[in-house]
């Protein structure tokens, strides 16, 4: 096994089939690291140089990572190769093929170390349950590295798809009870019965795609300049991912609400069996309704009436919790440190620590703005 970095904007037709081959057989499904997803976000503005990490095995591709280099990471003054995390991705975890993944792993973090790269590796947003955290772990043992972590919390998700017999899903009473209530009072509202369609494989896809980019500027996302349509060249990135991974088979883009008024649209990505939440939208004019989180409850409905895909990842990072939770399970989800040396295991140990202090920090200085506000009015 050979393992090498090349720079993402060299890569041809051959080796982007080669990626794409990867991605659909890789031991972990990961929507964003798909060559169309990856390619599409590096264009957007102000993005670093990108790199891939990858690992060929008798020429084929066994590993792929995006990776950006830093010259620190979180205050600590020491070079960093981490995983490339755009502003719209979720997931950290590389891609990996089911032949010798810990080999190709051990590969991977031999040639960071022979060729003294960095002094440590960051992934961030990491799944630490699964196959790629089980051959990563083993890789490590190996080698005889440790790895630390910090940022560790959960998200929601469906890791097993519910049969005909749970007709609840896995919710409680209480979360089904609240979410039917709120599609019978917006039903009152708009006059008629609310459903899902999917436009995803419709001559009507680029029109719903402009409805969605209307809904989600007039919200919140559009008054703290977070939507797309706010940001130069994304919404342009976001029509061309829709089209692009429609064309590919791996897009649901689901419209809710009445025949003539459509009130919330979720945008979902698919990679092998796994369903991907990528983005959601929904008329302010209905916010008293909660359109988006009945769309999502019906949406699980819809989910585990099929039979096609399997799991679901709610990729939610909100820092504020939902009052009922709508996915019945969780991911485990943190930042992976691995020390490439013995500066990156002074490294690794110092990043928690400049971490704590700068939440600190942050804090007093949040606290003493309020206290200052205050005898302002006062």
């Amino acid at each position: 096994m050979t393992a090498s970095l090349i720079p993402l904007h060299e890569v041809d037709e051959e080796f982007v089939r080669q990626w794409s081959n990867l991605a659909q057989h890789c031991i972990e499904p990961n929507v964003f690291f798909d060559p169309t997803m990856t390619i599409a976000a590096s264009s957007l503005p102000g993005t670093p140089i990108v790199e891939l990490l990858i690992v060929r095995n008798q020429g084929y591709l066994s590993l792929l990572v995006p990776i950006v280099r830093e010259r620190s990471y979180r205050r600590i003054p020491a070079k960093t190769l981490r995983v490339w995390k755009h502003d719209y991705s979720s997931l950290g975890n590389p891609l990996l093929s089911p032949d010798t993944p810990v080999d190709a792993l051990e590969a991977a973090l031999r040639f960071l170390m022979e060729e003294k790269v960095a002094t440590m590796f960051v992934l961030e947003s990491f799944g630490v349950e699964g196959s790629v955290a089980d051959a990563l772990r083993a890789a490590l043992t190996r080698l005889g590295m440790r790895s630390s972590s910090l940022l560790t919390h959960s998200r929601e998700a469906v890791l097993n798809r519910r049969g005909p017999d749970e007709t609840q899903h896995g919710l409680s009473d209480s979360t089904v009870k609240n979410y039917r209530k709120s599609r019978r009072r917006l039903e009152r509202r708009l006059g008629g019965e609310v459903k899902m369609v999917d436009v995803a494989n419709s001559p009507d896809l680029d029109k719903a795609v402009e409805a969605f980019l209307k809904a989600e500027a007039s919200g919140w996302k559009g008054t703290d300049g977070g939507a797309f349509a706010c940001r130069p060249g994304h919404a342009d990135f976001f029509r061309s991912l829709c089209r692009n991974f429609a064309s590919e088979g791996k897009l649901q883009f689901n419209i809710f609400g009445s025949t003539d008024t459509p009130v919330a649209f979720l945008c979902n990505m698919i990679a092998q069996d796994r369903v991907f939440c990528f983005k959601m939208a929904f008329d302010e004019e209905y916010r008293q309704f909660s359109p988006g989180s009945v769309a999502e409850f019906e949406e699980l409905i819809e989910f585990h009436d099929q039979t096609k895909l399997s799991s679901m990842d709610s990729c939610r990072e909100s820092k504020y919790p939902r009052r009922h939770h709508l996915f019945p399970d969780s991911l485990t989800i943190t930042t992976l440190l691995i020390p490439l040396g013995a500066h990156g295991r002074v490294a690794t140990r110092g990043v928690p620590i400049a971490n704590a202090v700068g939440r600190r920090l942050r804090s007093w200085k949040e606290e003493l703005h309020k206290r200052t506000l205050w005898k302002k009015r006062r």
